[in-house]
């Protein structure tokens, strides 16, 4: 069937999503290699970690706002719009490290004046414009250890 799309459903051994909350723990999985522990859902990029009793689960970003699941802070519980508000934030700070550490590491030994500009720029807007991000990503394609740019999520006006 075109456009048809995979639907993903829980694991029996799950059980109720609620029954699970956040540790606060996430990971930037910059290979898109993580696999979702709630959907199996492979290809994933931000991980969270999810634990009911002594069991720990890593879910995908789709999971975290599908299923409505738990959130202690201080030991308090958090209602739902606290909990999301936590993890966006969460996520931003990890995304926005990822990519200053990518672009930290490209211009690292670079003597090109151009990409310590290009990360004198990106430390100073956390963006990067349109030439700014041609030249890092003709640097990141001649790195030896490739680099995905999907980490960046481009967007065009």
């Amino acid at each position: 069937m075109t456009g048809s799309r995979l639907r993903y459903s829980l694991d029996a051994a799950i059980g109720r999503p609620q029954d699970w909350s956040f540790s606060w723990m996430l990971i930037d999985d910059v290979t898109f290699g993580s696999t979702c522990g709630f959907s199996g859902q492979s290809r994933q990029r931000i991980s969270y970690e999810i634990m009911r009793d002594a069991e720990r689960l890593w879910i995908c970003q789709r999971c975290v706002g599908r299923y409505c699941l738990g959130g202690m802070l201080d030991g308090s519980a958090l209602d739902q719009a606290t909990i999301r508000g936590k993890l966006h934030g969460l996520t931003a700070r990890l995304k926005q490290r990822t990519c200053q550490d990518i672009v930290h590491k490209v211009s690292a030994g670079a003597d090109d004046q151009a990409l310590l500009e290009v990360a004198l720029y990106f430390d100073r807007n956390l963006q990067l414009s349109p030439l700014h991000a041609a030249r890092l990503f003709l640097a990141i394609a001649a790195l030896e250890e490739p680099i995905d740019r999907r980490v960046f999520e481009v967007q065009t006006r």
